[in-house]
């Protein structure tokens, strides 16, 4: 019991210093924002041409490139612009607080007067769910468009998946 306690405790710290990374908008931070300026500046990158100019690097021959091609979405502003939104209007207020007051970094107060952060600013596993849900369905979207691959939520982990990840 010690060990599973010990082992899902480090497993959630991870996933809301991680959650906290992504969202946070320091500059030290790889957070969405900094993403989203990349994909504008470089929509380029997300267009049916470069697509198809990939898919021919690979060796595909046409047809195979054109079937795909034909199937391809590009990226628009309005795209990141409703992305930007639903990063937005994520619950993600008491997270950030758990990982700013207490888990990246002890703040004198809480300490001091013997807060706990973590039960003044509650955060639920839906609301944990909810916000990797979205950041994966965001994500998903950008390689989709790259590479036409996606990564299913669910499935288990699969060599070239994470062989590609690693990559």
């Amino acid at each position: 019991p010690t060990f599973f306690s010990h082992t899902m405790n480090a497993h959630l710290f991870e996933t809301i210093m991680s959650i906290g990374k992504f969202l946070d908008t320091r500059t030290d931070s790889l957070h969405l924002k900094q993403f989203f300026r990349f994909i504008e500046q470089n929509k380029d990158l997300f267009s049916t041409a470069s697509f198809k100019q990939r898919l021919l690097a690979q060796g595909h021959d046409s047809a195979y490139c054109e079937h795909f091609a034909e199937l391809h979405l590009d990226i628009t502003e309005e795209m990141v612009a409703e992305d930007r939104t639903r990063i937005r209007s994520l619950p993600v207020s008491n997270l950030i607080a758990w990982r700013h007051k207490k888990l990246a970094h002890i703040e004198k107060r809480l300490v001091t007067e013997n807060l706990d952060i973590i039960k003044e600013k509650p955060v639920t596993i839906q609301e944990i769910d909810a916000i990797l849900i979205t950041i994966h369905e965001i994500l998903n979207r950008y390689r989709i468009a790259f590479d036409g691959t996606e990564w299913i939520l669910g499935l288990p982990q699969a060599k070239p998946q994470t062989a590609y990840l690693m990559d």
